[in-house]
């Protein structure tokens, strides 16, 4: 499991889909995500905006936009 310094609970890799945790057992599935995937920005009910990417390491990281 990859633990992200932003809000994010966990951000990592399951098969094809990444299962993104934000925290009290809320969070989501993006299926068969990867890099290149046009569902890689997601919205926050706080009206924040992220991005998913991999970074440096091959880690997927989420970025504010």
């Amino acid at each position: 499991m990859l633990y992200n310094p932003m809000n994010f609970e966990s951000i990592a890799m399951s098969g094809n889909d990444l299962n993104v945790g934000i925290g009290g057992g809320n969070g989501f599935i993006l299926k068969n995500w990867n890099e290149n995937s046009s569902v890689n920005t997601f919205q926050l009910w706080d009206g924040t905006r992220w991005g998913l990417r991999k970074n440096n390491s091959g880690n997927i990281d989420a970025y504010r936009k």
